[in-house]
C-alpha cells in the first residue's frame, strides 16, 4: 500500500479512509494546504465540499508540484457540472462521499496496484 493524503474535513468519513489504508498497510498523511506542498503521495484524497479547500485551483497546485499523483474528489452531492470542473481540474475520479466510504477498500486496492 501507498502514501494516502487525506483532504478532508468530515472527521467520520475521514477515520473511515484512515481505517482502510492502515488495514491495507498503507500510511495516511492529512497535509495542510496552507503550506507549501513539501509533502508526496500516491493518492489524494480531497473534499470539493471543504470550505477550508481553494477547490479546483488546489487540485491544480497539486498536480503542479506531483505530476505522478493520483486524485480522487469527493463530496456530498456531485453534480454533472461538478464531476466535469473536477475531472478537468485533475481528479481521476468525482464520487459522492456516501459512495466513497462504501467503497474506500476496493478503491484502495485499485489505485495501489
Amino acid at each position: 500500500m501507498k502514501k494516502i493524503a487525506i483532504i478532508i474535513d468530515d472527521f467520520q468519513l475521514a477515520t473511515k479512509i484512515v481505517d482502510a489504508v492502515a488495514y491495507l498497510g498503507g500510511e495516511s498523511i492529512f497535509p495542510d494546504q496552507n503550506k507549501n506542498l513539501q509533502w508526496k503521495a500516491d493518492l489524494i484524497i480531497v473534499d470539493l465540499d471543504c470550505e477550508k479547500n481553494t477547490g479546483f485551483n488546489q487540485i491544480k497546485k497539486y498536480l503542479k508540484s506531483q505530476a505522478d499523483v493520483n486524485i480522487i474528489g469527493c463530496a456530498k452531492r456531485v453534480s454533472k457540472s461538478l464531476r466535469k470542473e473536477a475531472i478537468t481540474a485533475g481528479c481521476k475520479m468525482v464520487l459522492t462521499k456516501s459512495s466513497l466510504s462504501r467503497n474506500i477498500s476496493s478503491l484502495l486496492m485499485g489505485f495501489n496496484s
